[in-house]
């Protein structure tokens, strides 16, 4: 079977899949997936012009900032893209990893530790119970 989304609608639909409603399941299929994507890097966009706003006013949240950064994220998933998966984008999953472990340890050990280690066990607390009292009530 071909490496399509039709070749999973084979066991309900047959032989159909190499039909006309074939077509129609690998349009709307990469439509969707073209769809998420947009969204996604448009609500990251927003997130990300807004936290530039938040460490520097000069930075304002505009469309023009916003356009700005999605040049940036296209080059740099372009350039990730075109170099494979060997040197692309592991090295870029790798540089991503090692800038969120390193937020993670400046987080932790540049403010109080015991404080946000202490707030984090409490919100898990809090969210058991507020999961656990949600299913006793259904």
């Amino acid at each position: 079977m071909p490496l399509t989304m039709r070749s999973a609608f084979y066991p309900l639909l047959g032989n159909l899949i190499y039909s006309p409603l074939g077509d129609f399941i690998d349009a709307l299929s990469i439509a969707c997936t073209t769809f998420g994507v947009c969204i996604s890097l448009g609500l990251g966009v927003s997130l990300i012009n807004g936290g530039f706003h938040r460490l520097n006013d000069e930075i304002g949240v505009t469309v023009d900032n916003q356009i700005a950064i999605i040049w940036v994220i296209t080059i740099i998933a372009t350039v990730s893209v075109t170099l494979g998966l060997k040197t692309g984008i592991q090295t870029l999953a790798n540089v991503t990893f090692a800038i969120g472990l390193f937020l993670l340890f400046a987080l932790m050990f540049l403010d109080n530790t015991w404080f946000l280690l202490n707030s984090f066990c409490q919100s898990v607390g809090h969210y058991e119970a507020g999961t656990a009292s949600i299913s006793q009530t259904r």
